[in-house]
């Protein structure tokens, strides 16, 4: 369940908009109806309600739509990231919030609740998406803390990074990395492919040295405790460990 906060001062239209959503969207529970920004803002600094979605009006009291987002950037609850469906009527707002990291989409509150409920389901199975993944990319985490791989080592992180793009694929098969998965890699952080191998294979150069060999030789089946661990045996293992 993903727990909703709408923001709208006209409470009738609320209510209307709340039944047809409940009767139309069972993955949310709505949590609270905030009739101004100030209210809202209360909401959504509380850890107490857990808010995962925000249905948001732009005309308010106190604080308008747009100062609220100002509001949870400035107090840094980069959580809300992507959550926010601003539903108004004030469409010449448009220009000003829409390359808000905050919000999701726009919707014009004439196109009807229908337009909402379809959209709104859009975002939870967008969110649902997000949360396999993290919860994959923690299960990945996992496997290399316990060979000792050093979290904050930057390599460590494109290792992981690696894993996590072949798990999503379902891909064990032909792994080539320098031509399939580096690339990749070096876009997201304006890097080169070589930079990219290079700090994975001192990442795991490291790992070699600190890990004590008995979880190494058990972990990847080896029977020489001088048999060194390369990249592709570590991202082959894991992948089988944690698709299996």
């Amino acid at each position: 369940m993903f727990n909703l906060l709408i923001v709208e001062d006209n409470l009738y239209y609320s209510k209307n908009l709340i039944n047809f959503i409940l009767r139309n969207n069972f993955n949310i529970k709505l949590v609270g109806i905030a009739t101004n920004g100030k209210e809202a803002l209360k909401y959504l600094i509380s850890k107490e309600y857990n808010i995962d979605i925000i249905l948001l009006d732009l005309k308010l009291p106190y604080y308008t739509g747009i100062e609220l987002i100002e509001k949870l950037k400035n107090q840094l609850l980069y959580r809300y990231e992507n959550s926010i469906i601003v539903v108004s009527g004030e469409s010449y707002f448009i220009s000003i919030i829409k390359k808000e990291s905050f919000i999701y989409l726009y919707i014009d509150k004439m196109k009807g609740f229908q337009e909402i409920s379809n959209k709104l389901n859009d975002l939870v199975k967008l969110k649902l998406k997000e949360n396999a993944k993290d919860s994959l990319r923690k299960r990945i985490l996992a496997e290399l803390k316990y060979l000792n791989y050093n979290e904050n080592f930057v390599g460590t992180q494109y290792l992981l990074e690696a894993i996590l793009i072949l798990a999503e694929n379902n891909n064990l098969d032909a792994i080539n990395l320098k031509r399939d998965i580096f690339p990749i890699i070096a876009l997201r952080h304006k890097k080169t492919s070589h930079n990219i191998k290079c700090n994975i294979n001192n990442a795991t150069t490291i790992m070699n040295c600190d890990c004590q060999k008995n979880i190494i030789m058990k972990y990847f089946n080896f029977s020489n405790t001088k048999t060194e661990v390369k990249p592709k045996q570590v991202i082959e293992t894991i992948l089988k460990k944690i698709i299996a």
